[in-house]
């Protein structure tokens, strides 16, 4: 018997004999430079499937337990519970059940010419080889991701993105239809470093696992275990772990005008980053939690008021601009209207009436980074909204300035950890 919280979901694997065959033919063809394929096999099927297929081809008894995420992620994993990956495996299988693992777009038989290997052919080679649950690979000269396998017992379905550096590492995103202004995040880091990036949204989250270091208003910040984190909209900051099993956190970014009329208050500020604060930090994870496996629009709002009252004690009036500031800020607003475009460093200095290099100390002793690299956290913030909304990752390209797709998929992967396709997967599904 094996266990899994999967459901009737069905899984679209293929073999790693059919990822070779399709690296194999991005390479040797010409036409492929810059895209990105998402790749299944061609029919999908259930962990009840799986066992059967199991018991037929073994002439033993094969069968399929089917529990809760909530039984599926407990001390029975051991020593797997300490680093997240019970809990990561608990909401692969959930995500599995709602179609997270299934795609019947047929890209991978398109490409190799004929149709993926059948699951009873898979499992003649379990003791030889590993069955891949699929997803990306940039078509480029590369070798595609190799970091799923199957073992004896179950799947570990856990979809890592192809740049992870860590098969451990992932990253996965939710958004409410409902309840707009509103986005989800867990993830499990345990060797990726993230470059500056910004959120136009209010970031609360809570450490559950392991300790992050990153760097904010020009400062370091470690955030250990059971620690809450509170970030201010437009402030770019890093993140990478700061011990040797990563860590695993939820955050919940909250657009401020949505802050606004669920509270009726305004001018929220966060003048601390971090804090260490256990009840806080678990009944944070525990309402961020409950808003991703809540498809309830009115149980949704209710867990968001909960939510935002759990954080409310930790929030300040923002603090008065002073008056040497204003320029800067000019400056800042100037880049958000105009990511778009190809921005030169003249053109930023002449809006505060500076030489370029002088301004572009000074921007950087203001906002702790260069013109730069504020610019890409803009550009890079306004894709996710492009992309939330259904537009194609070329057009988003073209539309927040980058080169092409292939600049907007290396950037995008950079800052967030995920594909700029698998991200629009994943907030678009439901």
């Amino acid at each position: 018997m094996f266990i899994g919280a999967a459901g009737e979901g069905k899984i679209a694997s293929a073999t790693r004999a059919d990822y070779a065959a399709a690296a194999a033919k991005v390479i040797a063809e010409e036409g492929h430079a810059g895209k990105v394929y998402e790749l299944a096999g061609d029919h999908g099927w259930t962990l009840s499937e799986l066992a059967a297929e199991l018991s037929k081809q073994s002439g033993k008894p094969v069968t399929y337990q089917n529990l809760s995420e909530a039984d599926f992620s407990p001390p029975r994993w051991r020593g797997w519970s300490a680093c997240g990956l019970a809990d990561m495996l608990a909401d692969s299988d959930v995500g599995a059940s709602k179609g997270g693992l299934f795609d019947d777009s047929h890209t991978l038989s398109t490409l190799i010419g004929r149709p993926t290997t059948p699951l009873a052919e898979s499992i003649k080679a379990i003791s030889c080889n590993c069955l891949q649950i699929g997803y990306f690979f940039v078509a480029s000269p590369r070798v595609i991701s190799d970091n799923e396998a199957m073992t004896t017992r179950r799947l570990n379905v856990q979809g890592v993105p192809e740049q992870f550096i860590d098969e451990r590492d992932s990253a996965r995103f939710r958004h409410l239809a409902q309840v707009p202004g509103i986005e989800l995040y867990h993830a499990h880091i345990s060797r990726y470093a993230f470059e500056p990036h910004t959120h136009e949204a209010f970031g609360i989250g809570t450490i559950e696992t392991g300790a992050e270091r990153f760097r904010y208003r020009g400062t370091q910040h470690l955030a250990p275990e059971k620690s809450v984190v509170t970030m201010n909209p437009d402030e770019i900051h890093t993140g990478e772990s700061a011990t040797e099993g990563g860590w695993r956190y939820r955050m919940v970014y909250i657009e401020p005008d949505l802050l606004e009329e669920v509270t009726g208050l305004r001018h929220w500020w966060f003048s601390e980053v971090t804090r260490f604060d256990p009840q806080r930090s678990q009944q944070i994870g525990r309402l961020i939690y409950g808003l991703w496996h809540t498809d309830d629009p009115l149980a949704q709002k209710g867990l968001l008021l909960d939510l935002i009252e759990t954080f409310q004690p930790l929030a300040h009036h923002a603090p008065v601009v002073q008056e040497g500031a204003h320029r800067f800020e000019r400056v800042r607003e100037y880049l958000h209207d105009n990511y778009m475009h190809s921005l030169t460093l003249d053109e930023l200095a002449n809006v505060v009436s500076l030489s370029p290099y002088h301004f572009q100390r000074q921007f950087k002793a203001h906002f702790h980074v260069t013109p730069h690299q504020m610019l890409m956290a803009i550009r890079l913030w306004r894709a996710k909204a492009f992309l939330t909304h259904g537009m194609p990752a070329a057009e988003v390209a073209a539309a927040t300035g980058l080169t092409d797709q292939s600049h907007l998929t290396r950037a995008f992967t950079r800052r967030y950890g995920i594909t700029p396709v698998r991200y629009q997967k994943q907030v678009t599904r439901r």
